[in-house]
């Protein structure tokens, strides 16, 4: 088994499934990602989650901005 690293992705391009199904390919500005089903199956369990995490950071970024700003006037 190889190491695990981190893995970035700028930008998707398009989606490919290997037609034996293991593998999901993200084609993009970087070298072709390949994800084994396993890894896809774990992202689509955490993703919804750290979307709603991002989306509470967002608004409290702008609240906190907001509070900044009004301290000034």
């Amino acid at each position: 088994m190889s190491d695990p690293s981190t893995v970035y992705v700028h930008s998707i391009g398009g989606l490919e499934v290997t037609t034996n199904g293991e593998f999901l390919l993200i084609h993009g500005n970087q070298p072709t990602v390949a994800f084994h089903r396993s890894v896809f199956n774990d992202l689509l369990v955490a993703l919804p989650n750290a979307s709603n995490s991002m989306t509470r950071d967002e608004a409290g970024d702008r609240a906190n901005a907001d509070r900044r700003t009004s301290h000034r006037a």
